[in-house]
């Protein structure tokens, strides 16, 4: 006799989940940004279904020229925009990925999303 076993998974991990918390973000409306310095570059964040907020930046390679080591980046709201703030002359030849990540209180589950400028 052939028994079959059905496995459903629940929650976000399976992307089944109608509740799972998402990000977005973008810099000049992109999620990969090549640039010169100079250049300005507005960050626009979204989410929905979190509770919580928490951003982190890597420069590589780090430290870049301006004196900027890798570490945070403060992101604390759910979703907002920056004023444009432009490239600097000591950012060129350095790469900076940026990340959200939010988090839903009740469930514990998170999402992420990240944007790379490369400063020419």
């Amino acid at each position: 006799m052939l028994r079959l076993a059905l496995v459903f998974v629940a929650g976000c991990a399976s992307g089944v989940c109608d509740s799972c918390p998402s990000v977005t973000l973008t810099a000049n409306g992109s999620n990969d940004l090549a640039a010169a310095a100079g250049t300005d570059v507005a960050y626009a964040w979204s989410s929905e279904h979190a509770d919580s907020a928490s951003s982190t930046v890597t420069i590589s390679p780090g430290p870049d020229a301006c004196g900027n080591h890798d570490g945070p980046w403060v992101v604390a709201t759910l979703t907002g925009t920056t004023d444009p703030i432009p490239l600097l002359a000591c950012q060129s030849g350095f790469a900076y990925t940026l990340t959200v990540e939010v988090t839903q209180a009740a469930t514990g589950e998170t999402a992420t999303s990240s944007v790379t400028i490369a400063v020419d």
